[in-house]
């Protein structure tokens, strides 16, 4: 039966279910503190996603917002849980000015409202600037500065922020970000690194960003100024090798490479443990070349993955005694695979168990060198600290 969104029973139907949500969110661990419960208690996530259902609006997934010609979904209601964890992270106090890049909705803007912040939030696609400042101000949020701009320019003309977060998938760490956030502010920030998706969040420091927590998560891509188009090559058979920040790749000679073998590691994922987030990070931070693989037999989403002259390499696993053993599937040369290998064991032995590295993110003009293999991008050098 579908209820008039005029009744009190459909009001009452979605404060059960929000409710219900909330609860989910606390037991797994995405809501810590009473502020972010009682902001997910209050705002109506229905109002934002009008098209959806009650149970879809109130359901910890992804509602879609926006798609393009294709089909493909360019703005959207993002997951409860993770705007519930990167709220946590931002940790927003009453009247700290919060710049928001993506607004999508609304909704995330008007839990930030909620947290007492004074939002500004820029959003790329003109069409939802106006959506979402309608649905802002039926749930009372009208204070919030919807501005129709690039957020990768962020708002130049604003104050210094003391919070940014942003709620697309960014493949840089733009100077406006930088320069708009005051020195100990929070950016937090879903990062693709060699095709691996990170929520990071940062504190700014005098010259650099450093990071203050690493967690998994993805959102959809940033367009505008800010897109970054990954390399795609095909390499046949269902084999997908995807590579960012312009690592330089011969497609043809990888998609000519013949013969295939596994070698084990023998490091093995023990079942519960998580390990597979921070492994993924340290090769991604470690190896000279490291991307993601999409296969038939990868790990589940995608693979890290390895080249070199004449062939690549990418990880896979094996059902071991209370877990799984990681492996090195190899196509055509070795050295490159060798290497990869030799990186996982590295890990098991010295940081497996540790806490994760910091990530430093300087601008390219005072960029030093710095440990381990630096993720160059545009705007900004990335260097692991393990």
């Amino acid at each position: 039966m579908t209820l008039d969104p005029r009744s009190a029973e459909h009001a009452c139907a979605a404060d059960r279910l929000r409710n219900e949500l909330v609860e989910h969110l606390k037991a797994s661990g995405a809501v810590r503190t009473l502020e972010v419960e009682q902001a997910l208690r209050t705002v109506a996530r229905h109002v934002f996603v009008p098209d959806a259902t009650l149970e879809e609006a109130y359901a910890d997934d992804v509602v879609a917002a926006k798609r393009d010609e294709d089909g493909r979904l360019t703005s959207s209601a993002s997951q409860p849980g993770i705007v519930a964890a990167m709220l946590e992270r931002a940790a927003v106090r009453p009247g700290q000015a919060v710049l928001e890049i993506g607004t999508a909705t609304g909704y995330n803007a008007a839990l930030l409202a909620e947290l007492g912040a004074q939002v500004t939030s820029v959003e790329y696609d003109a069409d939802l600037v106006a959506t979402a400042e309608q649905a802002l101000k039926a749930t009372g949020y009208g204070a919030v500065s919807v501005v129709a701009g690039d957020g990768e320019f962020g708002v130049p003309d604003a104050a210094l922020f003391d919070t940014v977060i942003v709620t697309v998938q960014a493949a840089d760490i733009p100077a406006a970000w930088f320069d708009q956030l005051r020195v100990g502010g929070r950016l937090v920030v879903p990062l693709r690194m060699r095709g691996l998706p990170r929520v990071v969040t940062f504190v700014r420091e005098l010259h650099r960003f450093s990071s203050e927590a690493i967690d998994p998560g993805g959102f959809v891509a940033m367009q505008g100024a800010g897109a970054w188009a990954q390399t795609v090559v095909e390499l046949g058979d269902g084999l997908r090798l995807y590579v960012d920040e312009d690592q330089p790749v011969d497609a043809a000679a990888l998609a000519a490479a013949r013969g295939d073998t596994t070698v084990w590691s023998g490091v093995v994922l023990r079942s519960g443990e998580r390990a597979l987030p921070l492994l993924d990070l340290f090769l991604a931070t470690t190896v000279p070349a490291c991307g993601r693989m999409a296969a038939p037999d990868a790990l589940p989403g995608s693979s890290a993955a390895t080249w070199g002259p004449g062939g690549y390499a990418y990880t896979v696993i094996r059902p071991a005694v209370d877990g799984h053993e990681v492996g090195v599937r190899i196509v055509g040369g070795t050295v490159h695979a060798e290497v990869f290998a030799a990186a996982i064991r590295l890990w098991d032995r010295e940081y497996r168990g540790g806490p994760p590295p910091v990530l430093c993110a300087y601008p390219h003009a005072g960029a030093p060198d710095g440990p381990g293999v630096p993720v160059d991008k545009r705007h900004v050098r990335i260097v692991a600290d393990w």
